[in-house]
This record gives structure tokens, sequence and C-alpha cells, in this order.
């Protein structure tokens, strides 16, 4: 029997930015990784990168490169982890200057792969959709607008409540079985890998 072909998965998450000194998107990567590795690790190679928080960032990444992605971003407000459905083609930097994030594309908005039905909750966190302009208009929105853009790739953002980092160990648990819901939804190699 031939051996399955790997997948290749780009995992993000961002640094410091604004009133938030210790991002946990980027905080936990590692302990993200390893956990997602242990669970998925036969079937697939795992590249963690810390983006600065920075229009276009995720374009060094060449997330074309990899079969699927999955970017974390913090929301200081939310309570709940936010998997996101749509990316607007609108970026409003911290100055308060606006842009299109693409200027040849028409379309204000443009919706995600479709989710595959959510856990409700997962460990200690309930988790929700987003909705057509929970992305917001900064950098996770531009992550988000171009991994949906990027051919070839199953791309999705996460939204993330703003975690002190003694709760990192079961919300890096959490997110491990989340990711995992939707991973196996994009690749018949994790759902084989996936008890």
């Amino acid at each position: 029997m031939a051996p399955r072909a790997r997948h290749k998965l780009l995992l993000t998450g961002f640094g410091p930015f604004g009133t938030i000194a210790d991002n946990p998107s980027g905080r936990i990567l590692p302990a993200l990784q390893a956990s997602l590795e242990e669970l998925l690790g036969a079937w697939m190679t795992i590249t963690a990168r810390r983006l600065g928080v920075q229009f276009g960032a995720i374009d060094a990444c060449d997330p074309a490169a990899y079969d699927m992605a999955v970017s974390l971003g913090v929301d200081a407000k939310a309570t709940s982890i936010r998997v996101e459905t749509h990316a607007c083609n609108h970026f409003i930097d911290l100055e308060g200057r606006a842009r299109a994030i693409d200027e040849t594309q028409l379309a204000p908005l443009i919706a995600g792969k479709p989710l595959p039905p959510l856990p409700s909750q997962v460990g200690n966190w309930e988790v929700t959709e987003g909705t057509a302009s929970s992305a917001g208009t900064f950098v996770c929105n531009q992550t988000y607008y171009a991994l949906c853009r990027t051919q070839g790739t199953h791309g999705y953002f996460i939204h993330i409540p703003n975690v002190e980092p003694d709760h990192d160990g079961a919300f890096v648990s959490a997110l491990t079985e989340l990711i995992g819901v939707l991973l196996h939804a994009s690749s018949p190699a994790t759902a084989a890998a996936t008890p």
C-alpha cells in the first residue's frame, strides 16, 4: 500500500499591537503546533509563524504553498472563540486611513470556505460562527481576505479572546479540538488520521 501524501498546514498568529502587549494568538503558537502535531502529525506537516501586525504580513508566508491555513487573531472584546465566515475588501489602518485591500476586486465582501458543523463549545469556551462584518477592517480581516483569495488553499480565520497565560494549556486543548474539526472537513487524509 502506497504511503499517504503528507498535507501541509500553515498556522499563524500575531505579535503585540496597541494595548495587546502579550498577544495570545502568537503566544500559544508553539504549544498549539505541538498539540496539533500530536493529533495530526502522521499525515500533516505543520509550519507555525508569528506575524507582525501589518498589512500584507501573511504574504511573506506564501499561503499558496500550503494545502490548509489556520490563522488566529485576538478580539479583545470577545469571550468566545469565533470562526470567521466572510472578509471585506476594506482596510483601515491605525491612523484611520481607509483603502481597498484589492483595487481590482469589485465585490466588497467575499465568503470563506463553507464551515462544517462546529461544536457549540470546546473546553470552557463557546464557539460561534462569524458574521459578514465580524472579521473587522484591520489586519485580521486583511489576512483572512488573502486566505480566501488563495487558490488551492483551504483557509480559516479564528478570532480568540484575550486569554490570560495561566489558561493557555486549557485553551490550546480547546483550539486543537476545534481546528481538528475544521481540518477533518478539509482533507480526507486528515479525516483518516483523526480518531
